[in-house]
C-alpha cells in the first residue's frame, strides 16, 4: 500500500508542471463550450446537437458550478481522473499477480507515459472513459471472488454507455459473454447484469428524447454517417523501411499480436487477468476506429502494456518492447509537438489574458493571435452576443464569452448534411449575426463556407480570419 502511494505521488508530480499548458481550440474547446451551454440552461439534443452520450459533460458543468467555469478547472477533473486511474492499476495488478517491485515500477511507467501530459485534456472523452473501464475491471474481480454484487458491474457499463456509446455497446457484449461462460448462477446474474444497465440507460433516455424521439434518430443516423466522414485506416507495414519507422508501428501493432496470442492460449490465462487484458484490447480497438489517429491510440496502450506484463510476466520481448514503448511515451511528451500539432511544451510560456483562462500558458504567436480577435470582437460587435465560429473551434465561444448561434459546433464537410447546412443559415440570418471568425482552412465546397466567401473580411491575424455579413 505505501509503495502505491509513493508512486501515486511520483505521478501527481510528474503530471503538475503540465497542468497548465497548452490549449486546443477544437477538442477541448467542444468539452467546454457543451458545458457552458448545459450551464445556460440549454439540453442536450433538444436544444442544441450532441454527437456524444451526455455524462461527461453534466459531470463538467456540474464541476463549473461548483469550482468555477475556468480552464484550469477541466483539467485538474482530468488530472483527478488520471491519478485515479493510476492509483487504480497498481492495486488491481497486485490482486492480479504482480507484487515484484521492479514489474510494479514497470506499471507505474507504462501509465505515465501515456497518461495527462501526453493528451492534458479529455479527448474524444478519453481518461473518464478508461477509468470507468477501470472500475468495470474491480467490478469483475469482485463478482468472481465473491460471486455477487453483479449490480456494481452492471452499473459500470451503465455509466460506460452513458459516457460513449460506442464503447458501452462494445463493453455490454463483452462483459454478456464474459459472464455467461464463467457464471456459477448464469440465468440470474445475466438477468441482473441486464436489468440494471437497462433501467439506467432507459431512464436518461427517455428523459432526453421522450419529447421528441426524432432527435434520437438523428443521433444514431449522425453516427452512422460519421464512419463514413472519417475512413478507418491502419499504418502500413512498410513503416518500417522510414528511420525510426518501427516507433511508429509498435503501439498500432503490438495490440494486435497480443490478442492473436492472447486467442491461442485464453484458457490458460486466470480469468480476471484475462478480462483485464482483453478489457484493455477492446478499449484500444474501440477508440481507434474509426480515427486511427495516434491520439485516439494511446489512452488504452497503457492497460494493454500491463495487461502483457500480467500474462508475460518473465518474457524478455515483452520486457523489452514495454520499456521501448514508455520511453517513446517519454519522448513524445517532452520533446515532440502539443497534442501532436502545435509546438512542443517548452513553447507554451505565454500567460492567456482571459477569465475563464487564469493561469493557462501557450505559445506566443497562438495567444496573440487571440488576444486580437478578441479585441476586434469586443470592439466591433455592438449589444449582439451572437458570433458563429467556422469550421471548429469552439473554444472561442468559451473564451470570449460569446454565444453559439447555431444547434451545431462543428461544420466540417460531411458532418452536417446540407438541411442542416440550410438550417445554420437560417439561424444566422434570424439571430442577426453580424460577425463569422474562422479559423485555419474555411473554403469548402458547402453552403456554409459558400455564405461566407461571400461576406466581407473585416480582420485577418495569423490563422484566424473575421467576416463582417452584408
Amino acid at each position: 500500500m505505501l509503495l502505491n502511494v509513493l508512486l501515486s505521488l511520483f505521478g501527481l508530480l510528474y503530471y503538475l508542471p503540465f497542468v497548465n499548458k497548452g490549449i486546443v481550440l477544437y477538442d477541448e474547446g467542444y468539452y467546454l463550450h457543451i458545458a457552458d451551454r448545459i450551464l445556460k440552461g440549454q439540453i442536450p439534443y433538444r436544444d442544441f446537437f450532441l454527437q456524444f452520450f451526455p455524462l461527461y459533460f453534466y459531470i463538467l458543468s456540474g464541476v463549473f458550478k461548483v469550482v468555477g467555469e475556468e480552464i484550469i478547472v477541466e483539467r485538474i477533473l482530468t488530472l483527478f481522473l488520471c491519478l485515479s486511474i493510476l492509483f487504480l492499476n497498481l492495486k488491481l495488478v497486485e490482486k492480479l499477480g504482480i507484487r515484484s517491485i521492479k514489474l510494479k515500477i514497470l506499471v507505474f511507467l507504462s501509465i505515465i507515459s501515456f497518461g495527462f501530459p501526453l493528451i492534458n485534456n479529455p479527448s474524444i472523452l478519453a481518461w473518464i472513459s478508461v477509468f470507468v473501464v477501470m472500475l468495470l475491471n474491480y467490478a469483475i474481480v469482485y463478482w468472481l471472488k465473491k460471486d455477487k454484487n453483479i449490480v456494481l458491474v452492471g452499473l459500470c457499463l451503465a455509466l460506460l454507455f452513458a459516457l460513449k456509446q460506442n464503447l458501452g455497446v462494445y463493453f455490454f457484449l463483452l462483459t454478456n459473454i464474459f459472464v455467461l461462460l464463467n457464471s456459477k448462477n448464469r440465468v440470474k446474474d445475466f438477468l441482473v447484469l441486464n436489468l440494471t444497465f437497462v433501467a439506467i440507460s432507459v431512464s436518461w433516455v427517455y428523459y432526453f428524447f421522450h419529447t421528441n424521439w426524432s432527435l434520437l434518430g438523428g443521433f444514431i443516423s449522425h453516427n452512422q454517417r460519421y464512419l463514413s466522414i472519417y475512413p478507418f485506416s491502419y499504418p502500413p507495414i512498410s513503416f518500417l523501411a522510414q528511420p525510426f519507422g518501427i516507433f511508429k508501428l509498435i503501439p498500432y501493432y503490438l495490440p494486435i499480436i497480443y490478442l492473436l496470442i492472447l486467442i491461442k492460449n485464453f484458457k490458460k490465462i486466470k480469468l480476471p487477468i484475462l478480462f483485464y487484458l482483453v478489457s484493455s484490447l477492446v478499449g484500444f480497438f474501440g477508440t481507434v476506429v474509426p480515427t486511427s489517429d495516434l491520439l485516439h491510440v494511446y489512452p488504452f496502450y497503457s492497460m494493454i502494456l500491463i495487461g502483457g506484463l500480467l500474462v508475460f510476466k518473465k518474457n524478455k520481448v515483452v520486457l523489452i518492447l514495454t520499456i521501448i514503448s514508455i520511453i517513446s511515451g517519454f519522448y513524445l511528451t517532452i520533446f515532440r509537438e502539443y497534442y501532436r500539432y502545435q509546438p512542443g511544451y517548452s513553447f507554451q510560456n505565454t500567460q492567456l489574458k482571459f477569465a475563464k483562462a487564469k493561469g493557462i500558458f501557450i505559445d506566443s504567436s497562438l495567444a496573440s493571435q487571440l488576444s486580437g480577435v478578441d479585441q476586434f470582437i469586443k470592439k466591433n460587435k455592438g449589444g449582439n452576443s451572437y458570433v458563429l465560429v467556422y469550421p471548429f473551434s469552439p473554444m472561442l465561444y468559451f473564451l470570449y464569452d460569446i454565444n453559439n448561434p447555431s444547434r451545431y459546433s462543428i461544420y466540417y464537410p460531411g458532418y452536417l448534411d446540407m438541411q442542416q447546412e440550410e438550417s445554420v443559415l437560417e439561424e444566422i440570418k434570424n439571430k442577426r449575426v453580424k460577425f463569422i471568425i474562422t479559423v485555419s482552412e474555411y473554403k469548402f465546397k458547402t453552403p456554409i463556407s459558400r455564405y461566407i466567401e461571400r461576406q466581407k473580411e473585416v480582420y485577418n491575424n495569423g490563422i484566424f480570419r473575421v467576416f463582417k455579413i452584408i
